[in-house]
């Protein structure tokens, strides 16, 4: 069954809407849909004193309770919400990035589609380039801020729309020689090949991600290519027993008129990109799907996008990124909760959960265990710490798995026997009351002398 080629799906912005420096109008929609300043004006002079009064009054809340203690983003935080409330106009950017346009704010809803509650990340890198010194650096660099995506305070926002924390599988290069021109149709191919060969582990809920070298241009049909400014697009292919294989490409953005020219580091602009793409997989991977019975899921219906188009559809392409904790540069993400555009959903979105991952691919046997940290970023309220693992392992018994918490606190995770091994247990009780934040580690034994096996991934979902 052949895709119909829908231009919504693909995250374009036109090569006019770019600058040398990022610093773009708003790409799509009006050319009047730019960044408000901090207060929304009314016309008039009376319109703007109201405006100068509101303003006068936030800054005046905001320093009074910082003097009891609060940081300015604390501040900003705990006063947006009530002033919106109240009929203010009023909301400083300063603590998670800008607000939208005058009007009525976007809102995602669920149109009943699947959701990627555990999803898994896999690079694909194509062609000769990620061979040569320049091409594993920024390949180095780009596996990095996989790992750290999967790690960060987005995941915070993601959990608003159902989502887990993504994890990230390794990475792999394939074909010697790069491409000039690669449609969605190779895309696919790339895919397939790359898991038939084993080259990327097969996962229900793995996005599969194709980086083309540079100079390559992407092809989406239609006339839609990255020489008119599409930077990537995510989708899927049926498995051949009617199972979706997700999937996302990315070009290679640069300062020449391929991709999008976020801020002039083609690096970044690969991660801005795949950000944009991994959080529109997670919210609604089964987008323009092929197979019969999947539907859309978080979509707005009036901005006609997902929750990676509606900040590049509403603010200057400048203003929809920004640097994480860990020092990448990711998109902002629409909240439905917050009403913001934001990298760290307000009081830690979820609830304040707090999550980590990591994928060590260990080997581990009786003699040899392995052990794995995840380090968590931040104090919660713990009501529940779940720990997930994919391990695999010769035979079905014998597996010893120890979680031990920053204070020092170890207690075993009792999981099922078998040879693969994928589950989610809650270790609530035995670490309650104590502090989230730190290194946790995990230990795998085996108690069989002749056992053998690999502890593939594994996460920390602390919940408040």
């Amino acid at each position: 069954m052949a895709q119909t080629v829908n231009p919504n799906r693909f995250f374009v912005v036109p090569p006019q809407n770019q600058t040398q420096n990022g610093d773009a109008a708003s790409p799509s929609g009006p050319a009047t849909a730019v960044q408000p300043p901090i207060c929304v004006v009314p016309q008039g002079d009376q319109g703007r004193a109201l405006a100068n009064v509101e303003q006068s009054v936030f800054e005046a809340a905001k320093e009074a309770i910082k003097g009891v203690g609060f940081s300015e983003e604390g501040a900003t935080r705990a006063l947006q919400p009530a002033f919106q409330r109240m009929g203010f106009d009023a909301v400083s950017t300063a603590a998670t990035g800008p607000v939208g346009p005058p009007g009525t704010p976007p809102n995602l809803t669920q149109h009943g589609g699947a959701i990627l509650d555990a999803p898994k990340l896999a690079n694909i890198y194509v062609g000769g380039y990620w061979n040569t010194t320049a091409g594993k650096q920024d390949a180095q660099a780009n596996d990095a801020q996989t790992t750290d995506f999967g790690q960060s305070a987005m995941m915070d926002v993601a959990k608003q729309y159902g989502s887990g924390a993504a994890q990230f599988l390794g990475s792999t290069v394939s074909a010697s020689s790069s491409p000039t021109r690669v449609t969605e149709s190779d895309v696919q191919s790339i895919v397939k090949q790359a898991l038939a060969a084993g080259n990327v582990k097969k996962d229900a809920q793995g996005i599969y991600t194709v980086v083309l070298p540079p100079g390559c241009v992407l092809d989406a049909g239609g006339g839609v290519t990255s020489k008119q400014g599409l930077g990537g697009f995510h989708g899927s292919f049926d498995d051949g027993t009617g199972k979706p294989v997700y999937y996302a490409v990315i070009a290679y953005s640069d300062t020449k008129g391929n991709g999008i020219n976020f801020d002039g580091n083609s690096v970044d602009a690969v991660g801005i990109t795949e950000s944009h793409e991994w959080m529109e997989a997670v919210t609604d991977p089964d987008v323009n799907s092929p197979i019969p019975g999947r539907n859309l899921a978080w979509y707005d219906d009036s901005d006609n996008g997902e929750i990676g188009d509606l900040a590049i559809k509403q603010l200057p392409l400048s203003q929809t990124f920004e640097k994480d904790a860990g020092g990448f540069q990711q998109q902002l993400e629409w909240s439905n909760q917050d009403k913001l555009y934001e990298l760290s959903a307000q009081g830690g979105g979820g609830g304040g959960d707090v999550t980590g991952s990591a994928t060590p691919n260990a080997p581990f046997s009786k003699s040899a265990p392995a052990s794995s940290t995840i380090t968590l970023g931040k104090n919660v309220d713990l009501s529940k710490l779940a720990v997930s693992v994919d391990l695999s392992h010769t035979l079905s018994r014998g597996l010893h798995l120890t979680l031990t918490s920053p204070k020092g606190t170890s207690a075993p995770v009792p999981v099922h026997s078998g040879r693969t091994v994928q589950q989610t247990v809650d270790v609530s009780a035995a670490f309650a009351g104590e502090p989230t934040q730190g290194a946790w580690t995990l230990s795998v034994a085996d108690s069989s002398k002749t056992d053998r096996g690999t502890l593939n991934a594994w996460s920390l979902d602390a919940t408040a």
